[in-house]
């Protein structure tokens, strides 16, 4: 493999004026709410340094975006969107929890992560959402009594039971959707690489061609009609191979060739693993 790069999902500048946005949002709904209803005021403290802390975190992505990263990996984008829900069930929770009509926009957070994160960090996504919505169930600050909503049991248990429900359709939905652009997207990152790793390569005059017949034909890992061959414990030991010859080029190197020729594709090579 002559350059490895990591499966990049989402724009920074895009996530950056996503969130942005959400800070605005939050920042409009709280001065409106403060401004028509009385609140005690350590309350509109606590909501105003919850509501800054993402304005704070995002500047971080803002950052990222000034030292090059145009892209952000899966696990800049897990680690925002694990802030995101920890900080919006936080404002809830201290404004009315689950009796705050604003509770579902929780969804957004989960909304985006079962569109560009992988399964095993949307469960971790989705199961941090559910114990948010279970703490939020319980413990909260109630909203002033003259726009406290009065719910019986049954309608506050049907509340917390359809985000629940909810959010793991909408997660899974969204999901299985995304699937066919994520595969998409790695197939590009593939073409990528190879086409860069050809590019240095073409610098000192070698020809290169991808593989793609080599590895549809000859890989073992994708002979599923010998059995001995099909089985996950030779597929795990194989996957090594796979991204290796996923990523690999093929170099013509003919039998009598001047030092020179040798000396370029040295140096060729060297080039486009550093």
């Amino acid at each position: 493999m002559l350059k490895k790069n990591n499966f990049l999902f989402v724009n920074s500048s895009d996530f950056t004026l996503i969130r942005f946005i959400a800070f605005v949002g939050q920042a409009l709904t709280l001065g409106i709410t403060y401004n028509l209803v009385k609140v005690d005021s350590a309350i509109i403290l606590a909501s105003v340094l919850i509501a800054g802390s993402l304005l704070i975190s995002n500047t971080f992505t803002y950052y990222l975006i000034k030292k090059g990263n145009k892209v952000l990996s899966e696990n800049q984008i897990f680690y925002f969107l694990f802030f995101d829900i920890l900080q919006i069930s936080c404002l809830i929770a201290i404004n009315g929890g689950y009796t705050n009509p604003f509770i579902f926009i929780i969804l957004a957070p989960l909304a985006i992560s079962a569109t560009y994160l992988s399964l095993d960090k949307i469960l971790m996504i989705v199961s941090l959402a559910l114990v948010c919505f279970a703490i939020i169930f319980n413990t909260y600050i109630e909203l002033p009594e003259n726009i406290r909503p009065i719910l019986n049991d049954n309608y506050s248990l049907g509340i917390m039971t359809s985000l629940f429900t909810s959010s793991i359709f909408m997660v899974f939905y969204l999901y299985y959707f995304s699937l066919n652009y994520k595969k998409t997207q790695v197939a590009y990152q593939l073409a990528s690489n190879q086409l860069q790793n050809e590019k240095e390569l073409l610098k000192v005059g070698i020809s290169t061609k991808i593989l793609p017949e080599a590895y549809s034909w000859h890989f073992a890992g994708l002979w599923s009609h010998i059995k001995e061959l099909n089985n996950k414990k030779l597929k795990r030991s194989l996957k090594k191979s796979e991204n290796l010859l996923k990523n690999a080029v093929s170099i013509p190197i003919f039998v009598k060739m001047k030092k020179v020729q040798i000396s370029n594709i040295y140096k060729g090579i060297s080039k486009a693993l550093k």
